[in-house]
């Protein structure tokens, strides 16, 4: 068995080994597949860079984790709220 493995690598390691992986016949037309769905999914959604002063991020933080959504879930919310004020 291969040492300082993660629980999740574990997992993977034990699931090949119990032969539940199998290969892909046409490789390249599934990943272009992919791309394309991906290639989709980016023209309809946009990405926002945001800089906080670290105590702020810190307080932002501790407030999601508190809240069990994501960051990213309740950015869109309170991005939504305002857009339909």
């Amino acid at each position: 068995m291969i040492n300082n493995l993660t629980s999740e690598e574990e997992d993977i390691l034990a699931s090949y080994e119990r032969d539940e992986w199998q290969s892909i016949n046409n490789l390249q037309e599934e990943m272009n597949s992919y791309r394309q769905a991906a290639a989709a999914w980016m023209k309809q959604h946009h990405t926002i860079s945001l800089t906080l002063p670290e105590q702020e991020f810190e307080q932002f933080q501790q407030k999601v984790l508190s809240t069990g959504l994501s960051s990213q879930t309740i950015l869109t919310n309170l991005i939504r709220q305002f857009i339909t004020q």
